[in-house]
C-alpha cells in the first residue's frame, strides 16, 4: 500500500500543477530540455561529456589544479567543420587547464592541452587557428594555436608588458585577427551548445523552436502578469553565477533567497523592455532588476522572462544593466564595446559573442 501511495504521489510531482499566483498556473513538468542530437560528432562529444559528468559526481578533492570540470568550449579550430571541444578543469584561475579533442573518422581523439588561467580564447576566421591570449599583472602574450598531422601546436605572435597601468590597456584582439570574437564558456552539464554550435556560430535560424504557443499578444500578458500579479517563473542562471531559483513566485524570485543572493534586500523592477530573442514570433520581456539606491555598491539582475510550453523561465545575468539591447537579440556593452547574445531552452542557457549591431534599433524600455 505504501509503495502505491509513493507511485501515485511521483505521479502528481511531475503531471500536476502549483496553485495559481496571479492569472498564471505553472505546470510542474517538462522543464528540462532534451538535446535530440543530428550530427555525429555532436553524439559523440556528448558520450565524452557524460564520463567528465561522471567523474565530476566523484569528485572529493578542492585543489585550485583539479580534475573538476565547470566548462567547456566548443570550436572549429582547423576549419574541417567540425568543431573541436575543449574540457576545461581546475577550481581557480591559476589552476584552469583545458584538454583538446577533435572529431575525425568517426572518433574522438584527444590533440593536446592548454593551460588557460588568466586566458581568453578568440575565434580566427579562415585559417586553421585559434587566439590564445594570456593577460595577468600588466603581461600579455598571444600564441596561434592550431592543429597539424592531429597534433595541437602553438605559435607565438605577439606579446607586451604594461608599466604604468594609467590608461593603457592590452592590445585588441582584432588587431591580430580580424574578425575575432570571444570563445564563451559554455556549463560542463550543458548539452545545448551542442545542438546549436553551427546556428550560432553562422547566424542561422535555430534547430527549435520554444515557444510559439500562443500568439505574441497573448504571450506578452502572461509575462506582463508575472510583474504586476506574483507569477510564477522557473529561475535558471544565465550566465552561471546564481539565479537557479526552480520555481519561485516572482517576489520569492526577487529576495536574497532567491536570484538576489548576493545582495541584502529585495530587487525591485527598473523597467523593462521587449525583444524576440530566439525567434519564435514570441518576445522576451527583459527586466532590469535592482536594489534600492545606496553610498556604495548595490546588486543589479537583468531577467529575461520567456514563456515556453506554459512554463514562464526566468533567465539570471548579473551586472548587465547597463547592456544597451537591440531588437535583433545584441547585449552591447558600451564602455568596452563588446557584443554578445543569448542561446536558452528550458533550463539551459548560455551566452556567446556576437557582432555589434548595424541597423537594429535599439528596444524601447518601459516603466512599471
Amino acid at each position: 500500500m505504501i509503495e502505491i501511495i509513493i507511485m501515485i504521489l511521483n505521479l502528481l510531482s511531475v503531471e500536476g500543477t502549483v496553485p495559481e499566483a496571479g492569472s498564471v498556473a505553472v505546470p510542474l513538468h517538462n522543464v528540462v530540455y532534451e538535446a535530440e542530437f543530428t550530427e555525429e560528432w555532436q553524439q559523440a562529444y556528448y558520450e565524452v561529456l557524460k564520463e567528465v559528468r561522471l567523474e565530476n559526481e566523484n569528485y572529493e578533492g578542492n585543489e585550485e589544479y583539479s580534475d573538476f570540470s565547470e566548462s567547456y568550449y566548443l570550436y572549429d579550430i582547423d576549419k574541417d567543420d567540425v568543431p573541436e571541444l575543449l574540457i576545461e578543469y581546475g577550481l581557480g584561475e591559476s589552476g584552469y587547464h583545458a584538454d583538446v579533442y577533435t572529431y575525425t573518422d568517426g572518433a574522438v581523439e584527444k590533440v593536446g592541452e592548454l593551460s588557460t588561467g588568466h586566458t581568453t580564447l578568440y575565434t580566427w576566421p579562415e585559417e586553421n587557428a585559434m587566439m590564445y591570449y594570456f593577460a595577468h599583472m600588466g603581461g600579455a602574450y598571444v600564441d596561434k594555436i592550431s592543429i597539424i598531422e592531429g597534433v595541437l601546436v602553438s605559435e607565438q605572435i605577439h606579446e607586451e608588458y604594461i608599466l604604468t597601468g594609467e590608461g593603457e590597456w592590452y592590445t585588441d584582439e582584432q588587431e591580430l585577427a580580424p574578425g575575432a570574437l570571444c570563445l564563451y564558456r559554455y556549463n560542463t552539464e550543458s548539452d545545448l551548445p551542442l545542438v546549436v554550435y553551427d546556428s550560432i556560430m553562422n547566424d542561422k535560424e535555430l534547430p527549435f523552436i520554444t515557444g510559439g504557443s500562443v500568439s505574441n499578444k497573448e504571450a506578452r500578458e502572461i509575462l506582463l502578469a508575472v510583474l504586476e500579479e506574483d507569477g510564477m517563473v522557473y529561475g535558471v542562471s544565465g550566465d552561471g553565477f546564481g539565479g537557479d531559483t526552480g520555481y519561485v513566485s516572482f517576489s520569492a524570485y526577487c529576495e536574497p533567497e532567491g536570484a538576489a543572493q548576493y545582495g541584502d534586500s529585495a530587487l525591485t523592477i527598473e523597467d523593462y523592455t521587449w525583444v524576440d530573442l530566439n525567434g519564435d514570433g514570441q518576445d522576451e520581456c527583459i527586466v532590469d532588476l535592482a536594489e534600492p539606491e545606496t553610498d556604495t555598491w548595490r546588486q543589479e539582475i537583468r531577467t529575461v522572462l520567456s514563456l515556453q510550453d506554459e512554463v514562464v523561465y526566468a533567465y539570471c545575468f548579473n551586472y548587465e544593466n547597463d547592456y544597451l539591447i537591440y531588437e535583433d537579440g545584441v547585449f552591447y556593452n558600451e564602455e568596452y564595446g563588446s557584443a554578445h547574445k543569448i542561446c536558452f531552452n528550458k533550463d539551459e542557457c548560455f551566452q556567446y559573442a556576437a557582432e555589434p549591431s548595424e541597423g537594429a534599433e535599439e528596444a524601447d524600455w518601459e516603466t512599471p
